[in-house]
């Protein structure tokens, strides 16, 4: 009792001069492995980091159907770490898994992390990757999550579910990766409850790409703002008969909703076969602007919202096959954006490239893959003495490009060159 008048002593003697008490924030170093992250969640306090500090590490676990969060939280991956941490669920006897559940009072970040919808064996196990309480709660019951320069993948059905009756502060993706789900990657409601009555739902600088069905589907009743700025999205809706985006649904609602949307500076390419890309039963403020949509389905803006400064050009990819959606160097979308900038996600900016020496060592096929790996003006420092460099693959190695090949410096013996592809 003592101590507990000291302390609101105190807290009163801190008001009165003026200074705000801090709360002690602790950072939870946690390395990889079974159930180290559950742990971690359940020691920590609220405002507290968890600092993920394997690289390439797996956390995870078979206990439980997910990871609760009912506090403010930052997950994080340590800096400086080359390959991102890996989250999943691995717990075989759950019916619904997913990797966290937000309950009341969540506040969680979470930032440089490979969030994998897949078990230990590689098979796409979690429904979501994220998804709030289930059943409806009390107006001013909220949760927030923001998630961060992370990969998102290979979900059983969606990366984020929210239910009907339940309530966001915000919901944000921000320079992130998603690709690899087998239906919605946001998935809102469940019925004509409103869904997100206070809330704003927003994807910036993320590429999203091979999704079964919408980017988001908003149905029923749906008073909140989504947001879509700066966002590259490809191979969507392939599983036949589904749009890209769905926003508020009619045939459920029965009325519009009051959903107020935004698309901005994004590109749309390579939906399924639905002939209708875009349903959005949104507010007369909504608008869909300078944005890029090619080898899609069509628009369909309710409530009059404004739809202005389209392109149809089809973006040339550098590898869509292999994710690599870097725009032309001299492609229109580079200035064809709302400040006369980019459209899309920033990251897909062609880069000049710097020339750098590459060392490779001997070996049967490292000289022909550090040619591929190379840009122009590259230099490829041969480092084994006397090491013999050769293939078997191919009649010769192809050059196209300004390219240096050299010995290191103070070889005691030349390295050496060779073809030995006997088919040739």
């Amino acid at each position: 009792m003592k101590i507990r008048i000291l302390k609101l002593a105190t807290l009163v003697l801190a008001l009165l001069m003026g200074v705000v008490p801090v709360v002690a924030q602790t950072t939870h170093q946690v390395e990889a492995g079974l159930g180290t992250l559950p742990t971690a969640v359940s020691a920590a306090a609220a405002g507290d980091i968890i600092e993920l500090i394997t690289d390439g590490g797996i956390y995870y676990w078979e206990d439980r159907s997910s990871i609760t969060i009912d506090k403010a939280l930052t997950i994080k991956a340590a800096d400086g770490l080359a390959v991102k941490p890996v989250v999943l669920n691995n717990d075989a006897s759950q019916s619904t898994p997913y990797l966290f559940k937000l309950a009341d009072g969540a506040d969680l970040v979470l930032k440089g992390l490979d969030l994998d919808g897949r078990n230990l064996a590689g098979t796409p196990f979690s429904k979501y990757i994220l998804r709030p309480n289930s059943s409806p709660v009390a107006e001013g019951e909220t949760y927030s999550v923001k998630v961060l320069d992370c990969y998102l993948h290979d979900s059983a059905e969606k990366i984020f579910r929210a239910y009907a009756g339940t309530h966001a502060d915000s919901v944000l993706f921000e320079n992130c990766i998603i690709q690899g789900v087998v239906r919605e990657v946001i998935y809102l409601g469940n019925g004509a409850t409103p869904v997100i009555p206070t809330g704003v739902l927003t994807m910036r600088n993320t590429t999203v790409y091979n999704i079964g069905r919408e980017i988001v589907y908003a149905k029923g009743g749906c008073d909140m703002q989504v947001n879509l700025e700066n966002c590259t999205f490809d191979d969507i809706a392939t599983d036949g008969d589904r749009r890209m985006l769905r926003i508020g649904d009619a045939a459920v609602l029965g009325t519009d909703s009051l959903a107020d949307v935004h698309v901005l500076d994004c590109i749309f390419t390579n939906q399924g076969g639905y002939s209708e890309a875009f349903d959005i039963n949104g507010a007369a403020t909504s608008s869909f602007t300078f944005s890029d949509t090619f080898n899609i389905g069509t628009m369909d803006m309710h409530n009059g919202g404004t739809v202005s400064d389209l392109l149809a050009i089809d973006p040339a990819y550098a590898d869509a096959a292999n994710a690599d959606f870097t725009l032309p160097t001299d492609s229109p979308l580079l200035t064809s954006g709302s400040d006369g900038g980019f459209v899309g996600d920033f990251r897909w900016t062609p880069q000049e490239h710097i020339p750098t020496t590459i060392y490779v060592a001997a070996g049967m096929g490292t000289l022909p893959e550090a040619v591929s790996n190379a840009g122009p003006g590259d230099v490829l420092e041969l480092i084994t003495s006397g090491g013999t460099y050769y293939w078997e693959d191919r009649s010769a190695i192809g050059i196209n490009m300004e390219l240096s090949i050299v010995a290191s410096e103070g070889l005691a013996e030349k390295p050496i060159i060779l073809n030995n592809d006997a088919s040739q």
